[in-house]
């Protein structure tokens, strides 16, 4: 059997959306959410804070591959999470590298459905 992660936490879910004012409305007035501070990006977006998750709001046209819609996963060990990567042969869609934004280092892979998974190192 595989070793565990050490998954921290759910770090993030990111969600494609269409129109932001319409998007904003409906996650600050009717669910509530407090926005947060987003770095500057070549897209538009909202961040939200949630408990202990972000919900990150990115404006782009949807297709059907490569979709960015994905969940983010912290963890603390991340050099174990690239060794672990390696030794399971399980493909590297994107990365590793550095977020420009915190410094914290990420990949993204895909699950056996296809499902986009983005992996984050703690600091």
């Amino acid at each position: 059997m595989p070793e565990r992660l050490g998954i921290k936490s759910l770090h993030h879910v990111t969600l494609v959306v269409d129109d932001l004012i319409k998007s904003r409305a409906f996650y600050e007035k009717f669910l509530g959410l407090t926005p947060i501070s987003r770095p500057t990006y070549d897209f538009d977006g909202l961040w939200y804070h949630c408990s202990n998750l972000e919900i990150h709001l990115l404006v782009a046209e949807e297709h059907p591959e490569p979709s960015r819609r994905h969940l983010a996963f912290e963890v603390e060990d991340f050099d174990r999470v690239l060794s672990s990567l390696d030794r399971e042969r399980i493909h590297v869609a994107s990365g590793p590298g550095i977020r420009p934004h915190d410094g914290r280092r990420y990949v993204f892979l895909h699950d056996p459905a296809g499902n986009l998974i983005e992996i984050n190192s703690t600091e």
